[in-house]
């Protein structure tokens, strides 16, 4: 479960059990000891919370004991999770945020009678809320209980509490009938976009009908004057989009201002992807209107040592990505927000990319201005893009593997390269009689690794190589896979 939702749930037990939860489904093995440290909770409430957490999922999960800990596995998926949504049946919080996007209002007082709390209890519930709301610049009203803020920043809080978020019994989804809608009225021309967006369809169904309930709720969102100044009267994915309103008040009776589309068009593509170069061009060609963005992407590019003049494709990509982060810094700085937990696990993934990402951002943010609340958001985004974008486009190199030891653990080794190298890169392995000193300098190849020192001795490399241990471990994969991308290589 989100770190966003577990703060919206008021009993102690339940809000422990799911992040018990939350931990064991990731390590599946784990000890009483070690639960107890991760989560700051004492052993004996610990051991009380297993047992139990295993008699609740008897017919779903497996807890089983063993000298070393315990083993956790699901036995049936779909129960598992069924049982788990179960267990925030009673928690109120899920439920009256769905009745507030849903426009369903009442006052504190009548929310008490509602779910058998004092007035106070209710009150100090209240109290709780407005302190995780804080985190998306919002407040609760009390008469009647409400979402105060911005209204950029209370579809930020939607998205992110029901999308992002895991199901429970009370989750907001889209209804079946916009994708059917979309089907019937716009299949044709669907995919064919000229700019287009990497937001996934579910994502896309989710903005939109945010988008249509605060309209029909009297919830009109405002636009940035710098935004207004865009003439989108020739964009041909923005024309496609605007025939959403005529087709949604016909199925669903709501009006949708034509602001509307605009916010919701610029949102969708300013997610950007690393696979379309001819729309990132047609994107920038159309809404870059900050010229500082290319500067920074010069001054990136020589931070990493990286020719901009002989990777154009990288240069394009990146500008595309800040200008997705500069529209969203315009509409409503929020939206360059991630959750708590996708900035922890890039820190973790890419902790050296990450600080050198920091360090870039930081000595730019006088050109690029961005909201100083989100910057630690944009230097993860930033981090996870340019990680994703340098692997998908370093070259195909072919990588040698002179390899001695235990026959199983030389085929041990070979097994590991395949899985690790080989979607990405030529493996080549040599047998004994073709290895020669003239044919491993005379094979077209980028890298040679080799786990047996002599080598390097017995043989006149004119090739990089690499020497590994015997047994590879972590860091011998880690440096075999930086020095195939120098890309990566020079963001570490």
């Amino acid at each position: 479960m989100r770190d966003l939702q577990l703060k919206f749930i008021t009993n102690t037990i339940t809000e422990r059990w799911m992040r018990i939860l939350n931990v064991i489904e990731q390590q599946n093995m784990f000890t009483i000891v070690g639960l107890s440290q991760q989560l700051g909770v004492s052993k004996r409430t610990i051991l009380k919370d297993v047992s139990e957490l295993k008699n609740y999922f008897e017919e779903s999960a497996i807890f089983e004991s063993n000298t070393t800990g315990y083993f956790f596995k699901e036995k049936n998926r779909r129960l598992y999770h069924e049982d788990k949504e179960a267990l925030l049946q009673s928690e109120i919080w899920f439920e009256i945020i769905s009745d507030i996007f849903y426009g369903e209002l009442v006052s504190v007082g009548e929310l008490a009678d509602r779910y058998n709390y004092s007035e106070s209890t209710m009150l100090r519930s209240v109290a709780q809320i407005k302190e995780v709301l804080k985190e998306y610049q919002l407040s609760l009203s009390l008469k009647p209980v409400d979402l105060v803020g911005k209204e950029g920043n209370i579809r930020k809080f939607f998205f992110d509490f029901f999308y992002e978020g895991e199901p429970t019994p009370y989750t907001v989804y889209p209804p079946e009938s916009i994708h059917q809608m979309f089907l019937d009225k716009l299949g044709e021309r669907l995919g064919k976009y000229e700019i287009g967006t990497g937001i996934m369809v579910t994502g896309f169904y989710y903005c939109l009908y945010i988008t249509m309930i605060r309209n029909k709720n009297g919830h009109i969102i405002s636009l940035p004057r710098r935004i207004k100044e865009i003439d989108f009267s020739n964009e041909t994915d923005f024309l496609l989009m605007s025939e959403l309103i005529p087709l949604i008040k016909k199925e669903y009776g709501i009006s949708i201002h034509q602001d509307e589309i605009i916010w919701l068009f610029l949102i969708i593509i300013s997610k950007r992807t690393i696979d379309h170069i001819e729309q990132e061009t047609v994107f920038l060609e159309k809404y870059n209107q900050w010229p500082e963005i290319d500067p920074v992407i010069e001054s990136y590019f020589q931070l990493f040592n990286i020719d901009r003049k002989t990777n154009p494709i990288l240069s394009t990509f990146l500008s595309a990505f800040f200008l997705g982060r500069k529209i969203n810094n315009e509409m409503a700085p929020i939206l360059n927000k991630l959750l708590s937990e996708e900035i922890i696990i890039i820190k973790d993934l890419y902790g050296l990319a990450y600080e050198k990402n920091r360090q870039f951002i930081q000595k730019n943010q006088p050109f690029l201005s961005f909201s100083e609340k989100y910057l630690e958001d944009i230097i993860a985004s930033l981090t996870m893009y340019t990680e994703i974008l340098f692997s998908y486009y370093s070259r195909k190199k072919t990588v040698l593997f002179l390899l001695e030891g235990n026959h199983l653990l030389v085929q041990l080794i070979k097994v590991q390269a395949n899985q690790l190298l080989s979607k990405q890169h030529h493996v080549l392995f040599v047998p004994l009689h073709e290895l020669t000193e003239e044919r491993l300098n005379v094979e077209h190849v980028d890298l040679i690794v080799t786990n047996y020192h002599p080598y390097l001795l017995d043989y006149q490399l004119n090739k990089d190589y690499l020497l590994i241990n015997r047994v590879p471990n972590r860091n011998d994969w880690v440096n075999i896979f930086t020095q195939l991308n120098p890309l990566l290589n020079s963001m570490l």
